[in-house]
């Protein structure tokens, strides 16, 4: 059994290696070639795939893009109702968009600094 996790594990180092030398190789392409390369890619995948690439090369070019809908999330949770504590959001958030758990301290600080949003927008709003 050990040698097939051996073999699996130098089959994904292959892998790599190809994907490194892939990504080498596009890097110094022309523009022009490098749309044609793309244009390929998503001409050989599914609809659903090439919804998957393009998230996926949106949040890899801009990470806070990434948080942009979960924050988003959490401010409307706050604003429908504000007693919630960012601790409940935070669960809700993490069962909702099907993150890990160990995203949960990342989690923590969006809610709260979405709470603190609501907050001053509320105190903005009425002022006493």
């Amino acid at each position: 059994m050990p040698e097939v996790n051996q073999e699996a594990s130098v089959q994904r180092e292959l892998r790599l290696k190809l994907i490194r030398t892939f990504a080498g190789e596009i890097s110094i392409m022309p523009v022009r070639d490098k749309k044609l390369f793309i244009k390929t890619v998503l001409s050989l995948l599914s609809d659903e795939e090439k919804k998957q690439w393009m998230l996926a090369s949106i949040t890899y070019a801009d990470p806070k893009a990434r948080w942009a809908k979960v924050k988003k999330w959490m401010e409307t949770r706050f604003t429908t109702n504000f007693n919630q504590t960012p601790r409940k959001v935070v669960s809700m958030a993490l069962f909702y968009f099907k993150l890990d758990s160990r995203m949960k301290p990342k989690m923590m600080k969006l809610a709260q600094n979405a709470k603190k949003k609501i907050e001053m927008r509320n105190k903005a709003a009425n002022p006493k």
